[in-house]
């Protein structure tokens, strides 16, 4: 254990992060052969993460963070995104109780995070139940820090509500439809067949009311676009303000 030394670490877990999307203690232990020449344990990895500072890797992150940012954006974009992460109850003391194993029970924390498409910009820990939908977790995050940028999210916030209340807000957004939407279309927009959107072709653009329970349409106004994949006929439909 104490051959690696926290340059050595941080390598080895980027390393396996990029050579692989699902990673482990095992799969380090292997990158370990390949990038060292030499051989460790697992469990001789797992010790050393264990006693490693986290401010080491809090100093790495804000020093790349700084590099990224010297860099101002081209345009300001807030991606919001989550996960749920799973641990068993022995090492996540704190979280939602989610399900009872074999090897014990196992909590889970949600993840908000926001990035500009380059940099994270907020991460946000969740660790109650009644507050861990993304409905809830995306609007106030957007509420808070969306004001200055487009906001783009996928289809965990659907509530009409909270697109007018953007709306009111002056906060802009995009975000994916249901396949199944019902609208009533107010006006048309041209669609620009010159616009590269790689493989996705542009079939629809209009200004519609999404409508509501029943035979009701709501009184805002929204974007709608709809677009074919090229590659595979799937159709996809965005709303934007």
């Amino acid at each position: 254990v104490s051959k690696l030394i926290g340059k050595d670490v941080f390598n080895l877990m980027l390393y396996s992060i990029l050579e692989k999307d699902e990673w482990s203690l095992r799969t380090i232990e292997e990158n370990y052969k390949i990038l060292f020449n030499s051989s460790t344990r697992h469990s001789s990895i797992a010790s050393r993460l264990a006693t490693i500072s986290v401010e080491y890797f809090k100093k790495i992150f804000l020093f790349i963070s700084d590099k990224f940012l010297a860099t101002p954006a081209k345009k300001k974009f807030l991606i919001i995104d989550s996960t749920t992460i799973q641990l068993s109850g022995k090492l996540l003391k704190i979280g939602v109780p989610c399900r009872e194993t074999k090897q014990g029970r196992k909590n889970s924390i949600k993840c908000i995070v926001a990035t500009d498409g380059e940099v994270a910009k907020l991460f946000n820990l969740h660790t109650e139940q009644e507050k861990s939908g993304d409905t809830t977790l995306f609007r106030d995050m957007i509420l808070e820090h969306g004001r200055n940028s487009i906001c783009v999210f996928d289809r965990g916030l659907q509530k009409r509500k909270t697109f007018k209340e953007f709306t009111e807000e002056d906060i802009h957004f995009v975000t994916r439809g249901n396949d199944n939407i019902r609208y009533k279309v107010l006006r048309k927009n041209e669609i620009l067949r010159n616009r590269d959107v790689n493989s996705l072709e542009i079939i629809e653009d209009v200004i519609v009311n999404i409508a509501a329970k029943g035979t009701r349409f709501l009184s805002f106004e929204i974007r709608l676009i709809k677009a074919k994949d090229q590659k595979t006929n799937k159709t996809y439909v965005f709303l934007s303000n």
